[in-house]
């Protein structure tokens, strides 16, 4: 089930309000047990814009009204992902992502392969204009030397895309996309992801 920005922007208050697990509301002898609730921001759609000669980057109004600060952050991390592509997550979702692998106090290959992902890990602060300036490490690992480009909302994160790039991307996509949309509802119906 999805929430509104606003049920978000509520959910947060409350959270805010009440930070404890539980609460006695007066009058009430029922203590409410207050389960972790996960509502983490969930970015959608494709948004054309450029990036300045300070590598300054104009992140979508529609994307930064997503976010909700107390539930996922005020910052950003921009990581290099698949394809030489960099992603921006709020800071909250990258480090519930994080807390997913766990450290070993014995080195191992896993845990050498992962600090590559958080060497190419940057934090990333946005200005009141709702930019953030990427590092030129960065858009070199990435090749990112287009300044045309589409921010892509994909679910937790914000992939930047070359815009001539996407535009090959989408075009050899929309060969398969009937298929893909029957496929996403036959795993609907059948109650798996």
């Amino acid at each position: 089930m999805g929430f509104s920005v606003v049920e978000r922007k509520i959910f947060a208050g409350f959270l805010f309000a009440f930070p404890k697990k539980w609460c006695n509301f007066p009058n009430n002898p029922v203590v409410w047990d207050l389960e972790p609730v996960e509502i983490m921001a969930c970015f959608l759609g494709e948004f054309e814009t450029t990036i300045d000669a300070k590598h300054r980057l104009a992140i979508a109004s529609a994307f930064r009204e997503t976010v909700v600060p107390a539930v996922d952050g005020e910052d950003w991390v921009l990581v290099l992902g698949p394809g030489k592509r960099l992603w921006l997550y709020p800071n909250a979702a990258y480090l519930k992502l994080m807390d997913v692998l766990k450290p070993s106090p014995f080195p191992d290959r896993q845990t050498d392969r992962e600090s590559m992902m958080f060497a190419f890990a940057r934090n990333l602060k946005s200005d009141t204009q709702g930019r953030v300036v990427l590092p030129e490490k960065s858009m070199e690992r990435a090749r990112l030397v287009e300044k045309e480009i589409t921010l892509v909302g994909k679910r937790d994160h914000i992939e930047i895309w070359p815009t001539s790039e996407w535009e090959r991307h989408v075009e050899a996509a929309m060969s398969s996309y009937d298929e893909m949309v029957y496929e996403a509802g036959a795993r609907y119906k059948a109650g798996g992801q």
